[in-house]
């Protein structure tokens, strides 16, 4: 009787700590995924930021407007 009763606590035990290993591996897993995720989100930037903005705008007559006169 009690070996059937230290093997069920015996085995009881391996279980509990069995999904604890299993639980604590797939947290990690799910860990370096978002983190290989977000430092790929943040290493690439979402547009091309070596093509620099014109700050005027020219016509084809030459002239170059400004933003104020090319409201009106």
């Amino acid at each position: 009787m009690e070996v059937t009763i230290t093997a069920f606590v015996l085995l009881w035990y391996l279980g509990k700590h069995y999904r604890k290993e299993v639980h604590r591996k797939r947290y990690l897993a799910r860990r370096k995924r978002l983190e290989a995720r977000l430092a790929h989100i943040t290493a690439t930037p979402a547009f091309d930021i070596s093509l620099p903005f014109p700050k005027q705008t020219r016509p084809a007559g030459g002239e170059i407007i400004d933003f104020p006169r090319r409201l009106a």
